[in-house]
């Protein structure tokens, strides 16, 4: 319970710093939401700004923010879109980059996690280095690349799959793999390197000298403690995947949340800008206080440990 506690109060404090720092980031970047409208009177810009408090010093605009975001759960209106919320805007807008991203962490996951223990119990042959080639070439492309190939190769010139949109489950399939194959291509390296370490282990050993099965071994005794590097790593991985990522996003036309972030940094829509920035870090948040729970009952050693 205490440990459950502190990891609440250091989650919220994190969430607190996470608000100010991109508050006073948006205040000192150059410009205003407002400079790109043309000819308004100076008399419509106060009145504008009047109305969404922007004419307040930086700091009770922060605090009042603040204030209304706890007590009424409120990120406010949308100074760009408008006649709309920030939490309408969230509420359309999350569920498909939430949908994107557990489509692209399952798939990080189930083929990561393969490819690293394929690769590790078959060290120095060649589903090895086909493992580990697959997931440097995960890790080096970058993803607006692999996405501009994919559409090239089975949108255009096989027309297997549509290029863009999110229409209906044949569109799900091409954002999902080009999203999930860096996560997985890190999971593979990472898994193959813990799987390899846990293998050298005494009690391994003692166990493969006992007679037991090798799929034994490794389900039993190796995996459960090489998946404790992997399960640090898939936390903040996974809260980043979920919420989805900007490039796939705008890349095949997605309407989740990436396109009206980068709206909303372009236009200064500034409860915008918070509102999408303290929900992504709640994510990470969150998954980060999941793993740290989630060790205890991986291996209760760490239970122990913490209690000690």
């Amino acid at each position: 319970m205490i440990r459950l506690f502190k990891s609440l109060l250091s989650g919220l404090l994190t969430l607190l710093a996470v608000s100010f720092l991109t508050f006073v980031l948006m205040k000192l970047v150059p410009g205003g939401p407002f400079d790109g409208d043309k000819a308004l009177p100076p008399e419509i810009i106060a009145q504008l700004e009047a109305k969404f408090r922007l004419n307040l010093p930086w700091y009770e605009q922060y605090f009042g923010y603040i204030q209304n975001l706890v007590l009424n759960g409120d990120f406010g209106p949308s100074i760009k879109q408008i006649g709309r919320s920030v939490g309408e805007i969230i509420a359309q807008s999350l569920p498909v980059s939430l949908e994107l991203g557990f489509y692209a962490i399952t798939l990080s996951v189930l083929v990561g996690v393969t490819l690293g223990v394929t690769a590790a119990i078959h060290r120095g042959r060649w589903p090895d280095f086909t493992a580990m080639i697959v997931a440097i070439s995960g890790i080096s492309l970058p993803s607006f690349l692999v996405a501009a190939l994919a559409i090239l190769v089975f949108a255009r010139y096989l027309g297997i799959l549509p290029a863009a949109l999110w229409d209906g489950p044949e569109h799900r399939i091409m954002p999902a793999i080009v999203l999930g194959l860096r996560p997985a291509a890190i999971l593979a390296r990472l898994t193959r390197s813990s799987v390899l370490e846990v293998l050298h282990l005494d009690y391994v050993r003692t166990a493969r000298s006992k007679g037991l099965p090798p799929r034994t071994v490794l389900y039993v005794h190796v995996l459960r403690n090489a998946f404790i590097p992997v399960l640090t790593v898939l936390g903040p991985m996974t809260a980043t995947v979920l919420t989805g990522s900007f490039i796939i996003e705008y890349v095949f036309s997605i309407p989740g949340l990436a396109n009206h972030f980068i709206q909303g940094v372009t236009n200064r829509d500034y409860p915008l800008i918070m509102g999408v920035t303290l929900l992504y870090a709640t994510f990470l948040v969150a998954a980060n206080m999941t793993v740290d729970l989630l060790y205890g009952v991986i291996d209760p050693r760490m239970k122990e440990t913490v209690k000690a």
